[in-house]
């Protein structure tokens, strides 16, 4: 059996670089592959090595790397690899960071949420790959261990399985546990059955996600891509802050951007049980020659855990002055009831799905609450302000960083977006409906089914004829638009959603007229870029340059560039 001591970490790095290695540093992380840091008189770089036996994870992780690199996502390069040495292996980039996981208790909120959005980004990125021919956890997609388990409640049984045999090997804990999951998974047979094997990462968790200064500064371990339901790692991470005694305020943040209804909030209860389990599992093995730890207090603390998350009930708190006074005033103004659930948690505003009034000719309206503006991350605000109106009383008290100044930026959004919801949607478009507004919120026409709000068109995989009639339908809403003088300025596939084969765009607080502001032109055409790529993924061939062009010249002249 080879060691993998520092003269044999020497050979290998030996065969790609001559400079003088200064330091070898083993992490004390990777349960499939030993991993070092070689520092060298130039350059660091990061080795992945790993047995015979154990191959196919660096094979995985060379393989993803090639399908993920493409997209945009911040993976370490690949510098060399070797998949049919005696000992497998790869030597990638060193990324100066350290996991998420060892930072945590010195992240703040604005933090946490920065860090939640991006890795809530590059989940919806890699679902942008296509779906596998079966599910679970694949270093390929031939991977045939996908091939055996053709719906995603066989995942779940295989993990419970599996820990539950760790569990007896190990005999840390009583297998009783699995018999409690495995009792209550058929609960969640109709939610299972909805679940296609679309592609996620399945270990970014507090490990993995590397964080220098406060931010993001890369993943990691990219060995394997889970193919289900990405809610699996929402809980994995959400059970390793668990774990170590941490607050879960970074995965309700990502639950929030999801928009979890009441039956997700349950299956992610009941997914975070299941990797409890597995934690139990865990418990008194040894991986690479490393001691686990045994501590009864520990253990303890895991099956404290797993009670508190069968017994859950994950009823929602309903506390309206959470959200602000304007949910009062919707309620006193007998527009809505309740608050049922949040749909999405932005950088600028919360949306939440409420119970409308009886006198309401809805069963739920949607709430638009606008955060301070200390909160929000327009980006350059002031460009999409030029021509409004109150413009130059705005700017003044920009300037003078006066109250009236921090109480009309927020306002004038909220003013915007209700005006063009409540123009567009006269003359026939598809917004949502508008219902009422107060200085920081608007309040809407809830597109859904049932409390669950309809999907984000970058959510929706469309076949070649779904997306060429959603195209045709979404630029004649463009059209529309234009033709009453009204620019999105943010138009791409997260501000529309997609209803029954119709697309709905949403979000205006930011729209301008072409009339008046002079960078129009140049949100047009970069609107025009984003729907463009969306629908390229669908094989539609469009030039969004000349798209730009032809549009904009139909209702304003020639473009002046």
């Amino acid at each position: 059996m080879v060691r993998f001591d520092d003269t044999y970490i020497e050979k290998i790095i030996g065969k790609h670089y001559d400079n003088d290695i200064k330091s070898i540093k083993r992490f004390e992380t990777g349960l499939c592959n030993y991993v070092y840091k070689v520092t060298m008189k130039d350059k660091s770089v990061v080795l992945r090595i790993t047995t015979p036996e154990k191959r196919n994870f660096i094979q995985g992780g060379c393989y993803w790397y090639e399908q993920l690199k493409p997209l945009g996502l911040p993976l370490p390069e690949l510098f060399h690899k070797d998949t049919g040495h005696e000992t497998p292996y790869m030597i990638i980039e060193y990324i100066d960071g350290v996991d998420l996981g060892k930072v945590y208790t010195d992240l703040t909120h604005d933090r946490k949420s920065d860090i939640a959005k991006s890795v809530q980004d590059m989940q919806d990125t890699v679902s942008y790959l296509r779906p596998a021919d079966g599910f679970g956890f694949a270093c390929c997609y031939e991977d045939p261990d996908i091939q055996e388990l053709s719906d995603w409640k066989m995942v779940i049984l295989k993990s419970i399985s599996s820990a539950r045999k760790n569990i007896n090997r190990n005999r840390m804990f009583d297998s009783k546990h699995a018999d409690i999951l495995l009792s209550q998974l058929g609960k969640f047979d109709t939610y299972f059955s909805r679940i296609r094997p679309i592609p996620f990462l399945d270990d970014l968790t507090t490990k993995n996600v590397l964080i220098k200064d406060g931010k993001l500064a890369g993943i990691v371990d990219v060995d394997n891509i889970c193919f289900g339901d990405k809610l699996f790692n929402l809980a994995l991470t959400r059970m390793a802050l668990l774990a170590d005694h941490q607050d879960t305020e970074y995965t309700d943040l990502i639950a929030d951007l999801y928009g979890l209804d009441e039956e997700e909030k349950l299956v992610l209860d009941f997914y975070t049980a299941c990797h409890c389990l597995s934690f139990m599992g865990e418990v008194g093995q040894v991986y690479n020659g490393l001691n686990a730890r045994i501590d009864k207090r520990y253990n303890k603390h895991l099956e404290n855990i797993f009670e508190s998350l069968i017994h859950n009930e994950n009823k929602m708190k309903t506390d309206l002055s959470r959200y602000g006074e304007s949910c009062e005033i919707f309620v006193n103004e007998k527009l809505i009831t309740d608050v049922t659930r949040v749909v999405k948690r932005g950088k600028e505003a919360v949306v939440l799905c409420c119970d409308a009034h009886s006198s309401m000719n809805h069963k739920y309206l949607a709430a638009k609450i606008y955060f301070q503006r200390e909160f929000r991350s327009f980006k350059k605000e002031k460009i999409y302000h030029i021509g409004r109106v109150w413009d130059t009383r705005l700017l003044r008290a920009e300037e003078k960083k006066s109250g009236f100044g921090k109480i009309s930026t927020r306002t004038t959004w909220v003013s915007n977006e209700f005006d063009t919801l409540s123009k567009l949607y006269d003359i026939g478009a598809n917004v949502p409906e508008p219902i009422a507004c107060t200085h920081d919120a608007v309040i809407m026409g809830f597109i859904g089914y049932g409390s669950k709000a309809a999907p984000l068109l970058k959510d929706v995989h469309l076949d070649y004829e779904e997306a060429e009639l959603c195209f045709k339908k979404l630029m004649d809403n463009i059209h529309i638009m234009l033709n009453n003088n009204i620019v999105h300025a943010d138009l791409s596939p997260f501000n529309i959603m997609y209803k029954d084969g119709e697309p709905y765009i949403i979000d205006f607080p930011q729209c301008v007229d072409p009339d008046v502001n002079p960078h129009a032109w140049m949100m047009h055409k970069r609107d025009m870029k984003n729907i463009s790529d969306y629908f390229a993924r669908s094989g539609l061939e469009i030039d969004h340059e000349q798209l730009s062009k032809e549009t904009w010249e139909m209702y304003f002249g020639p473009v002046m560039e």
